[in-house]
């Protein structure tokens, strides 16, 4: 459906351009190319059936989290959740106090309002396993979801073999391995 709308738009978009370019014949192979060219790539993307990816493909995104993943990659004893919009702050203590949970944080931030979350993320400190919490948390029918709070890691390794060898001037400085005293500071 959604590439029907961008071929169409594509297509009205040639059209318009086709009839302010009638008098220019010059440029009337280019423009058709290039409307060929986006009709091309629309019709070579693909729909990817999120059913289709294995279950143990570790980039794949998912909600049920594994104890041993999430007790290497979280912070112990501590989830974030989120209740659906319009839950009362006494359906909230009540949700809190049959997780045994402690409010920590209250995560709002402006792009969340703006977007229209007035609600938030609540980071809560839990005196059960996090993953024990998360599957009682799920039950509650006002909570629109329970996970693990993860820690963000990244790698900075570069692949670049010119960038690891040293070969790029001025890449490194006086503060990095290997020191470079023309490089950056």
């Amino acid at each position: 459906m959604n590439n029907l709308f961008y071929i169409y738009s594509i297509l009205e978009s040639y059209y318009e351009l086709k009839k302010q370019l009638k008098m220019q014949k010059v440029f009337r192979l280019p423009v058709a190319a290039l409307g060929l060219f986006a009709l091309l790539f629309l019709f070579s993307c693909q729909k990817t059936d999120l059913n289709s990816i294995p279950a143990n493909n570790t980039n794949a995104s998912t909600n049920d989290f594994s104890s041993a993943n999430a007790n290497e990659n979280a912070v112990p004893n501590e989830l974030l959740v989120k209740f659906k919009a319009g839950t009362s702050q006494s359906k909230k203590d009540e949700i809190l106090s049959n997780l045994n949970a402690q409010v920590s944080e209250r995560i709002l931030t402006k792009v969340m309002q703006k977007f229209g979350d007035n609600e938030g993320v609540y980071l809560l400190k839990v005196s059960s396993a996090a993953l024990d919490a998360i599957s009682k948390a799920k039950g509650f029918g006002e909570v629109q979801y329970a996970e693990p709070n993860f820690i963000y890691t990244h790698n900075a390794t570069s692949n670049d073999p010119y960038f690891s060898n040293g070969s790029l001037w001025g890449m490194y400085g006086t503060a990095t391995s290997p020191a470079n005293q023309f490089g950056s500071q």
